[in-house]
């Protein structure tokens, strides 16, 4: 029986998740949530499998069909919904970082326990070359003890990346 997903936020990097959705056979349907008045319609005429939309995610929560929740939200959103979904029982998907503080993400990760649910956190840069390499040269002591670290960023990024995704998940 092919999943029901439920993408709760229909801001920048939903696009990312729902475009993959849409390659899964895994994944018949989607859901999609979002606040903002006419979003969710604007996403859903994008994208084929968008069966369902709303403005509340607490009927995207505890909808029967759906069969796992996508939190796609500002990050000081993950702890409240994933409790909630993980509650309904729900599996739940979000990006990191999984929470703001350490105590809420052990409270998720507690419920999860509790729910026999999965809590996954996607940690999309993990398999970024440079860091890759950046780890490779790590462990293999070329570096040396890293004390602290810090970065530039040389690319100008699309306008999702430079502080709107606070906003908009």
């Amino acid at each position: 029986m092919p999943l029901v997903a439920a993408l709760i936020g229909a801001g920048g990097v939903a696009h990312h998740h729902a475009r993959a959705y849409q390659l899964d056979d895994r994944v018949g349907e989607i859901w999609v949530v979002d606040t903002r008045w006419g979003v969710h319609e604007q996403f859903a005429q994008q994208y084929p499998k968008v069966s369902h939309t709303t403005t509340d995610y607490e009927d995207a929560v505890n909808a029967d069909v759906v069969s796992f929740v996508d939190i796609c939200l500002p990050h000081y959103l993950h702890h409240p919904v994933a409790l909630m979904a993980l509650r309904a029982g729900k599996h739940v998907v979000l990006e990191k970082p999984i929470a703001m503080t350490i105590e809420e993400a052990t409270q998720m990760l507690e419920e999860a326990g509790r729910a026999e649910r999965c809590l996954f956190v996607s940690m999309n840069q993990l398999a970024y070359p440079s860091h890759i390499t950046v780890q490779q040269l790590l462990q293999e002591g070329v570096i040396g003890q890293t004390i602290s670290c810090s970065g530039k960023r040389v690319w100008k990024r699309v306008g999702a990346h430079d502080g709107r995704h606070e906003l908009e998940g």
